[in-house]
């Protein structure tokens, strides 16, 4: 990971792209979608479905040098991607070589924004969204089981991807995509 991290002079929100992208090459996970459960083992890293986690969908430990993700078990597998993701975020902000000092808060809404840049990269959603444009009443639910992401997240990356891309509705109901 050090070198990969020493690329870097800072990471923050308007980089996240990059640097996600630039992870994702490390994984050599070029396409979509990019699923946590098959690569993060691949770095070594442990998934545990969890039956305790009550509060958060998914937690961080390292023990010894290795470590390993709590996922909660009562989540949907959307959600647990995403949390996934957002945990190895932390994970690479907790390592020697990571280039930016982060308060907390900013750790959690850099991780957000990393988990949702690895998951939905803006190259693919603005892809997607041209080739569905006309599929305006099932554009979220299609792109969502593409990306392997909740409709919110989604929604969500949508509004900070293609804030011009937008559904157009008449009477209540989509009709169409207006870009």
């Amino acid at each position: 990971m050090g070198r990969l991290l020493r690329r870097y002079a800072f990471v923050n929100h308007l980089n996240m792209g990059y640097f996600a992208e630039a992870f994702a090459g490390h994984l050599r996970a070029l396409g979509v979608p990019r699923d946590p459960f098959l690569l993060l083992p691949m770095m070594g890293v442990k998934l545990e479905r969890s039956s305790h986690l009550l509060a958060s969908r998914a937690v961080w430990v390292r023990s010894g040098g290795a470590y390993t993700i709590h996922y909660s078990q009562y989540e949907r597998s959307a959600s647990i991607r995403f949390s996934l993701w957002h945990e190895t975020f932390e994970i690479l902000a907790g390592h020697p070589r990571f280039p930016s000092l982060l308060s907390d808060v900013w750790k959690e809404r850099l991780a957000d924004r990393f988990a949702a840049s690895l998951l939905m990269p803006e190259w693919a959603v603005r892809r997607e969204v041209k080739r569905f444009a006309t599929n305006g009443e099932g554009l979220v639910a299609v792109l969502a089981e593409r990306f392997g992401v909740s409709h919110s997240a989604l929604r969500r990356r949508l509004r900070e991807v293609a804030p011009r891309c937008q559904i157009s509705c008449r009477a209540g109901r989509p009709r169409g995509i207006v870009m």
